[in-house]
């Protein structure tokens, strides 16, 4: 799977992975319009062009213009620094850390991605314009005054290509693990990402803004006031730069490798209708089936080698999402919670509303989380426990079941045919989940 870029040097933008970005950034049928254009003769492009080639025209039309500019730019750098100017104006304007090597690398490889550019705007346009889908006499500009009416944030240079969230609350012996560990791995997996903190008690709010200076913008730590977690994930997903946002929670311990990030970014696209991929506890079926766990699943994905399969339901966290599947449906129900009390059922809700337009959950088998030893989940502590497993647990269920009722058996038909047809049998000698594991005709 091609990623993003290893620096933010434009060194490491080229044409297939700059046009990958859709593998994460899906779009649903919701989210298409029909498009008004100013320019009148621009009309011609809905009426003649799919969605998807309107889409393609408009990330070569938005990486063009942007190699433009930075091949400009570092022409005039490398000028002015291998003939230095006299203007002090002059020199702190063309002043920078980088060596004429390096600019001069930076400007050949930019080029040379220009070029591909130039030849695969062309190759589209002329194509488009063979099929009768653009006018005979369509050329760079006229898409370009076309289509640069929006943009995609997801080709912005720089961006992160994962977000992870993480809820925090006063357990700062976590804090260390959070950071080492997920930093170090995803410049191991060459993936740019950003840690987006929700710090629930402010007072250790210096601690967090010293970490986000000393790991350069890694860290985002958002200042909050015991909100919880429905309107924390949602405040700091809001945020979120990155295509794929990874919640997490406090108590648990990341893994120690970059394994299970790579495992997801593949699920994510080999699967484009795929919103959300639990690692913590799981449900084939909500009404019949008893929360499943590590290393209890039936199906795989054989081809890609990862242990994973449809679910109905998945629990936090970690749970990863798509942040245009997560904003589509509405994030994090806050109606479900008051300020401060547990998000019981917010993800099971989350995920049901995700199924009931059209996007599939999946779990994901991952080794090497820990559960922090320290220290009671606050959930779980004799004081706060039953605050969420009894009065939050009963009030949250029963909007839940109200809201979805027999809804959940339709699902759980639905998920028993996408393993049964997409995935493969893990073990065959362990029992099937269902009443049966044969294919539906016709399914």
């Amino acid at each position: 799977m091609i990623e993003r870029p290893k620096s933010t040097s434009s060194s490491y933008i080229i044409l297939s992975l700059l046009l990958s970005i859709s593998c994460i950034t899906a779009t649903s049928p919701s989210q298409l319009r029909s498009v008004q254009y100013f320019l009148p003769y621009c009309s011609y492009l809905s009426v003649n062009l799919s969605s998807s080639n309107i889409a393609t025209l408009r990330s070569l039309v938005q990486i063009r213009h942007y190699l433009q500019k930075r091949v400009r730019d570092l022409t005039d750098l490398i000028y002015n620094n291998e003939h230095p100017p006299t203007d002090p104006v002059v020199i702190h304007t063309f002043k920078t850390k980088r060596t004429i090597p390096e600019l001069k690398a930076d400007f050949d490889i930019s080029t040379q991605n220009l070029t591909k550019i130039d030849d695969e705007s062309e190759a589209v346009i002329s194509q488009l314009r063979a099929t009768h889908h653009l006018p005979h006499n369509a050329t760079f500009s006229y898409v370009s005054h076309c289509l640069s009416s929006r943009l995609e944030p997801a080709l912005y240079h720089g961006r992160p290509k994962v977000s992870f969230l993480l809820q925090y609350f006063k357990r700062p012996q976590m804090i260390d693990s959070f950071v080492t560990k997920l930093a170090g791995s995803m410049k191991k997996l060459g993936v740019a990402a950003e840690l987006v903190v929700n710090v629930d008690n402010v007072e250790e709010s210096q601690q967090w803004a010293e970490l986000s200076y000393s790991t350069n913008g890694f860290v985002v730590p958002v200042l909050s006031n015991n909100v919880h977690e429905a309107r924390a994930y949602n405040r700091i997903a809001g945020l979120a730069r990155g295509q794929l946002l990874i919640l997490l929670q406090d108590d648990m311990h990341p893994p120690e490798d970059d394994v299970w990030v790579q495992h997801l970014l593949q699920l994510f696209s080999k699967y484009p209708e795929l919103g959300a991929v639990g690692m913590m506890a799981y449900r084939y079926c909500i009404p019949t089936h008893s929360n499943s766990y590590h290393n209890s699943l039936y199906f795989h994905d054989k081809e890609l080698g990862i242990k994973a399969q449809f679910v109905a339901a998945a629990d936090f966290a970690p749970l990863a999402v798509r942040k245009t599947v997560f904003e589509e449906v509405g994030g994090l129900d806050e109606g479900l919670s008051e300020e401060g009390v547990c998000g019981i059922f917010g993800d099971w809700d989350l995920v049901t509303r995700m199924w009931l337009s059209g996007w599939q959950v999946m779990y994901m088998d991952v080794d090497g989380l820990q559960v922090d030893s320290t220290s009671s989940g606050g959930t779980h502590k004799p004081e706060t426990g039953d605050r969420c497993w009894l009065r939050q647990a009963k009030s949250a269920g029963t909007l839940f079941n109200s809201r979805f009722g027999s809804i959940h058996l339709d699902i759980c038909e639905h998920v028993q045919q996408l393993n049964l047809k997409l995935l493969q049998v893990l073990n065959p000698a362990a029992p099937c989940p269902y009443t049966s594991c044969t294919l539906t005709a016709g399914a």
